[in-house]
């Protein structure tokens, strides 16, 4: 598979629905919403002993060894989403959005009476073609690139 374009911009962190962090991911000029939990951040500190998991802290000068945000104001430094990481999402939704409503319903459990469960499917659904056209034909190739990814 021929690698795409690939940006991740730090829009923020948010709280509405669960607290998270916002990012804008680019794939070939198309857009997509990707959401990351404070698990995708490593605390930094002031000299002081964190209030997180001392394993998970760093001082403040130290720079996690993979990409990531400083976010001062959260005291974190946020990874960088990868590609891989966001395409197996994606490719999850896609999957799910290639579906029928009803057969989405079966394979994952939701019911097919509910409003939110549709609004879940049809948040699947819009993924499809923008995946198709940010990947072109080597969406064909998207499975197996993840499962090599991932061996």
């Amino acid at each position: 598979m021929i690698l795409p374009k690939f940006k991740a911009t730090l829009l923020g962190f948010r709280k509405e629905e669960w607290p998270h962090y916002l990012w804008d991911i680019e794939i070939n000029g198309e857009r997509f919403t990707y959401k990351t939990g404070s698990g995708h951040a490593t605390s930094y500190w002031k000299g002081r002993v964190h209030h997180y998991d001392p394993r998970w802290s760093l001082p403040r000068n130290k720079k996690p060894e993979r990409e990531c945000i400083a976010v001062p104001e959260r005291e974190e430094w946020v990874h960088v989403p990868q590609l891989r990481v966001v395409l197996e999402c994606l490719h999850s939704d896609y999957q799910a959005g290639c579906l029928s409503f009803q057969d989405f319903c079966s394979e994952f459990g939701y019911n097919h009476d509910s409003i939110n469960d549709l609004n879940t499917y049809r948040s699947c659904e819009e993924i499809v073609p923008k995946l198709r056209k940010a990947l072109g034909a080597e969406i064909h190739n998207l499975s197996k690139w993840l499962e090599e990814q991932n061996a």
